[in-house]
């Protein structure tokens, strides 16, 4: 039985379920079906659409809370920030200003000279023509994906990250005069180790092209920079290419992945604003989903901190809307330095994801 209440404009709804709470906070594998029914539905489809919708379902042994999230309105560092507030309020009471500092809200801070038109343009010509699933959009058949998640430690990481530097010094003392390779970021290696695993997965070779997918917070970035209390949307989509999925295999793809990410950070950082127009989403719908690699979140996002409402660290926290094959989301794991990561992909090729992913 099913319980609303409405507070200006945005859904609370009361639950109960009968599922395994146990199984569903450790098992590697997940059940897609009974995590999207702990989730809100918000039709995006038509304007005014709401901006938030929370559903608590009460469980056999515990409590399960889901949000839903209008992304037009809140990119995921205001969701987590979102998050951290109401945690914050109910484990130490209201206002919580004095801990995370008050909201910034002002659109105008972020100067797009085409931002309106843009605007209008991608609600008419994307999102009326996506049918939506519990409030997700479906690309089709998202219930055929297997997904699990992983996770990786402090040690995990900084292995994987050494591994790709001295990979880059080794080829930059091979190249003689070649300047020092940059170090990579926690995000870079992961993104790297994802997108070499789908495309080893997968079978990809010799004469596909492959990409990487990735949001990148602007609010550094622009000039003047967007205080970090910005609560909106303030993210532009990256895209790292491989022209021939083959350079992405052997002992050296990891880095070749890496630099790759790295390319695309830098140009972003380099022009922020010039992949937010309309041309540029266009041109990424016209990739070939199949051999692309969605990485979502960040491993900054303290996810198990922020949603901690009084009863300690939850057991389970997952972006329950990335079902689609290739996609990998990443925050910040229960322990000090662990990341997790939960992906979706084709069942047939999870076992060898995994095996890329943890050997």
């Amino acid at each position: 039985m099913l319980k609303y209440a409405v507070e200006t404009g945005d859904a609370f709804v009361e639950a109960e379920g009968d599922m395994d709470v146990r199984r569903l906070a450790g098992d590697e594998a997940h059940d897609i079906v009974a995590f999207l029914s702990l989730v809100p539905e918000l039709d995006a489809r038509v304007l005014p659409a709401p901006v938030l919708s929370v559903q608590a379902t009460r469980l056999s042994g515990g409590l399960a809370v889901g949000l839903s999230v209008h992304h037009v309105v809140a990119d995921g560092r205001a969701v987590w920030r979102f998050m951290e507030a109401w945690s914050s309020a109910s484990r130490e009471g209201s206002p919580v200003t004095k801990v995370l500092g008050p909201p910034h809200y002002a659109r105008e801070v972020i100067q797009h000279p085409n931002g309106d038109e843009l605007a209008r343009d991608m609600l008419k010509t994307v999102a009326p023509n996506l049918p939506v699933v519990r409030g997700q959009y479906d690309f089709s058949q998202r219930f055929l994906r297997a997904r699990r998640t992983f996770y990786l430690g402090a040690d995990d990481i900084r292995s994987l990250r050494r591994r790709i530097d001295d990979l880059a010094s080794a080829e930059s003392a091979a190249g003689g005069d070649a300047p020092k390779p940059k170090p990579v970021s926690t995000f870079v290696a992961l993104a790297a180790l994802s997108w070499t695993a789908f495309v080893r997965s997968k079978g990809l070779g010799a004469g596909d092209d492959t990409y990487l997918m990735f949001l990148a917070d602007l609010r550094s970035r622009l000039d003047p920079p967007v205080s970090e209390a910005y609560l909106g949307n303030c993210v532009r989509a990256c895209l790292a290419s491989c022209a021939d999925a083959a350079d992405l295999l052997g002992q050296s793809g990891i880095l070749r992945a890496a630099r790759a990410v790295q390319a695309a950070v830098a140009e972003m950082e380099a022009a922020p604003l010039s992949g937010t127009d309309k041309g540029w989403m266009q041109m990424l719908m016209r990739l070939p989903f199949q051999r692309m690699t969605n990485v979502a979140a960040s491993p900054r996002f303290r996810a198990y901190e922020a949603a901690d409402f009084g009863f300690g660290k939850p057991a389970r926290v997952e972006l329950v809307s990335m079902n689609h094959d290739g996609e990998m989301v990443l925050v910040g794991g229960r322990r000090d330095g662990e990341v997790q990561a939960s992906v979706s992909i084709d069942p047939a090729h999870m076992d060898a994801f995994k095996a890329c992913i943890l050997g």
